[in-house]
């Protein structure tokens, strides 16, 4: 009766989970997606951080709009193309009908790939962010797919818990 009793008051103590999104902000779909997520979560009672990796070097502001209820943490991971100059990139590959071996196909992936991981060079040197990753003790973190940064980012902020979120 006892165990049941301290089990039922410790549950009134309880809050919600402390959760980050790790969101690349390069879609504004992908960062709409996210933070819908993110606001269901927040509007449950959970502590809820969208940490927005800017990977495009941009003057732009962030200019969807997010409840404040969630903390919004930005990240600097530029390695300096702008948003013009990486749509162009895509734009020449995207709608054609290239070959695999195609010099064009090569060039846009080996872009991609200094994208990716200048990027995660970029966010993993900022000592600040880093320390403050680490000080926030998340119990969840939420990933955008397909690259490793991010789980790396959840290893050093030791978050012991993560989800790939794909759209």
């Amino acid at each position: 009766m006892r165990i049941t009793l301290l089990f039922l008051l410790l549950l009134t103590v309880i809050n919600g989970y402390k959760i980050v999104f790790f969101v690349l902000d390069i879609s504004t779909s992908q960062v709409i997606f996210n933070k819908r997520i993110a606001e269901t979560l927040a509007d449950r009672g959970h502590n809820v951080t969208m940490v927005l990796v800017k990977a495009l070097d941009e003057t732009r502001k962030n200019e969807i709009p997010i409840k404040e209820n969630i903390n919004l943490y930005i990240v600097n991971g530029s390695i300096g193309v702008t948003r013009e100059e990486f749509e162009n990139q895509q734009k020449s590959v995207m709608f054609e009908d290239y070959s695999l071996f195609d010099r064009k196909v090569w060039k846009s992936a080996q872009t991609g790939r200094q994208f990716i991981f200048g990027s995660c060079r970029n966010i993993l040197s900022n000592a600040e962010f880093l320390t403050w990753l680490k000080e926030q003790h998340f119990d969840l973190a939420f990933l955008y797919a397909f690259q490793a940064c991010p789980v790396g980012l959840v290893h050093i902020g030791r978050i012991p818990s993560w989800i790939w979120l794909i759209r």
